[in-house]
């Protein structure tokens, strides 16, 4: 862990898909927004019953396509 006194800069946006703050996935710049962001994700989880993003192999295949093409 990370001590109060010390910093630690990431070049590259790190999280899950699905959780993670599509502004922070856009721009690689926490907030307070994004921890609301992914704590109404998981509230939404509890409250459905259901993942809220579910990916296999072959829908990550045709997402990169898409992209792609």
């Amino acid at each position: 862990m990370i001590g109060m006194e010390e910093s630690k800069v990431f070049t590259e946006v790190r999280g899950t898909i699905g959780y993670m703050d599509p502004e922070y996935m856009s721009n690689a710049k926490l907030t307070c927004g994004s921890d609301i962001y992914s704590f109404g994700i998981v509230i939404l989880q509890l409250l459905s019953g259901q993942k809220v993003i579910e990916l296999d192999l072959d829908a990550r295949d045709q997402i990169t396509r898409k992209v792609v093409l």
